[in-house]
């Protein structure tokens, strides 16, 4: 996260007098209503959940834990799974470190299920 940050004082310092656009009530503005409150700040990372993802109720352990997942784009053919890219849900009210932290503390446990469901898999074929 703090990268992050100043990465966005890099940016602030490089476009001078000007700055974001910023509402102490609604966060950062932008263009789009639908990314009002942290400028709409998705944290993405790729993960391979080959076993997790063909689960029933993959997609409600997502929305539990605040995340979303979808088929990365723009990956080529790697002779393994594809990725998958998992991100936050939720923009609105939550401070651009507890984006960070939710999306890293469900990727560790979504990559924790799936290497259990690996181990399973390797017992099971002995």
């Amino acid at each position: 996260f703090e990268r992050l940050c100043q990465a966005l004082e890099g940016i602030q310092q490089s476009i001078g007098s000007g700055s974001f656009a910023c509402s102490q009530r609604l966060g950062f503005l932008t263009a789009n209503p639908a990314d009002v409150g942290t400028g709409g700040l998705r944290v993405i990372v790729s993960m391979r959940l080959p076993l997790l993802s063909a689960r029933p109720g993959f997609r409600e352990l997502l929305r539990e834990l605040g995340l979303a997942a979808r088929p990365a784009r723009n990956v080529g053919p790697s002779g393994g799974e594809q990725l998958c890219e998992v991100a936050n849900c939720i923009v609105f009210g939550v401070a651009e470190a507890e984006l960070v932290d939710q999306v890293l503390t469900g990727c560790e446990l979504l990559q924790s299920m799936e290497a259990e469901l690996e181990e399973k898999k390797r017992r099971d074929r002995k």
